[in-house]
């Protein structure tokens, strides 16, 4: 049995594309259909199977809809989903798979139909993507063994709640729900910060020693590779967690810095296996926090 009869997806990109041959391939959805800004998209959309039908009319995309997930940049998913609002049957559910959930959790939570219990909204975020974009990325497994966060507030209905929480399970995602504040507060060191180290670090390096780099370089800088508007947005969006997060970082390599100088081979050798240590021992132990 289909978990929902007909699905939406608006912004059909990597994640939405990838969410949209998930659901398909595993017969989570009757009909998918995608809402783009671009017939070229849509035309990507179906070849790769990734939608059913599609469309440029978010209220033809929208009708009937029993799901609607909101794959736009984070800018604007809270305008996308006033703009749809008005044209959901009653009972269907709306998420998102933006990076960020405070502002926007709020936001959306706001909307009078949500307010009202008349349409249900769920926020979402999984923890899967590339340094690579759109739907010719998408690819089917991408969530598998992956890890996916769901908020919950005074307004998220339960039964809404655990409907999302089982559709990203079948999809082969662990899941954690966390309010809003909790999960900006995590992705803020898990995601965020690595990202502006990572543009930090190509940056620094000198371009002419780029052809001389191994493994390392190459590991550490892979996700500047990444959309340049989409973490410029993030980081606006965030601008104080993430700003907290640098002050952090700057004490702590204030201090590596002053190790090194003065040549204190047992502090480094102890900080080294530290972390090491650290890394190894790496599970899944903290989803009990």
């Amino acid at each position: 049995m289909k978990m929902f009869k007909k699905t939406t997806i608006v912004g059909v990109g990597l994640i939405g594309g990838s969410l949209g041959m998930a659901m398909m391939s595993g017969g989570l959805a009757g009909q998918i259909t995608g809402l783009t800004r671009h017939k070229h998209t849509l035309s990507l959309a179906k070849r790769s199977k990734a939608v059913t039908k599609g469309t440029l009319d978010f209220k033809k995309a929208v009708k009937d809809a029993d799901l609607v997930i909101i794959a736009a940049p984070i800018s604007k998913i809270v305008k996308v989903a006033r703009d749809i609002m008005p044209f959901l049957k009653q009972g269907s559910i709306v998420t998102d798979v933006g990076s960020l959930k405070g502002e926007i959790v709020k936001q959306i939570d706001s909307i009078p139909r949500i307010r009202k219990k008349e349409v249900y909204f769920v926020g979402s975020h999984p923890m899967a993507g590339s340094e690579k974009s759109g739907v010719c990325s998408a690819r089917k497994d991408l969530f598998k063994g992956s890890f996916c966060f769901l908020t919950r507030t005074r307004f998220t209905d339960q039964k809404a709640l655990n409907k999302i929480r089982k559709l990203w399970e079948k999809l082969g995602a662990e899941v954690k729900v966390v309010s809003p504040v909790r999960h900006d507060s995590i992705v803020t060191y898990i995601s965020h910060l690595p990202h502006i180290l990572a543009y930090h670090l190509s940056m620094l390096v000198p371009f002419k020693y780029y052809k001389y780099s191994g493994g390392s370089f190459l590991d550490m800088t892979r996700i500047a590779s990444s959309n340049p508007r989409l973490w410029r947005d993030i980081c606006v969006m965030n601008s104080r967690e993430i700003g907290k997060a640098l002050g952090v970082y700057q004490t702590s390599i204030g201090r590596v810095k002053n190790i090194v100088s003065a040549g204190r081979h047992q502090k480094l050798l102890s900080l080294f296996k530290k972390a090491k240590n650290r890394r190894d021992s790496y599970n899944r132990e903290w989803l009990s926090l």
